[in-house]
């Protein structure tokens, strides 16, 4: 289960939403689609993309200024999770996320029951 967590926490659309730098995953993922995005430097567009422990998380320059991501970023929709870290506008993985940091009430069985059916 905690390997699910993991896989799911550290997504790259998820990461940009729980940073604050959007207010909804929805936004989030587009943010990363349309190229706004770095991990390391690097453009990334593939919302699903995977972050490693140490991957540091920025958005373009234009982005970052926007209304929108300042807002967010004021008042951002939850508190950052322990295995982020926030400096300066510069996000960072620092740890393995745990089940404790799931935002919300986590049945596992409903996980188990759905991906147990593919």
């Amino acid at each position: 289960m905690i390997a699910f967590v993991d896989q799911i926490e550290r997504r790259l659309d998820n990461i940009v939403f729980r940073l604050g730098f959007y207010p909804t995953i929805k936004s989030a993922r587009q943010a990363v689609g349309h190229g706004h995005v770095f991990v390391n430097g690097k453009k990334i567009t593939v919302p699903g993309y995977t972050t490693k422990i140490e991957d540091k998380i920025t958005l373009k320059e234009k982005a970052i200024k926007s209304i929108h991501v300042q807002n967010s970023l004021k008042e951002p929709t939850l508190e950052l999770a322990s295995y982020l870290e926030l400096k300066d506008q510069v996000g960072k993985v620092i740890s393995k996320p745990q089940v404790e940091d799931i935002p919300f009430e986590f049945e596992s069985r409903y996980f188990i029951e759905f991906y147990g059916d593919i």
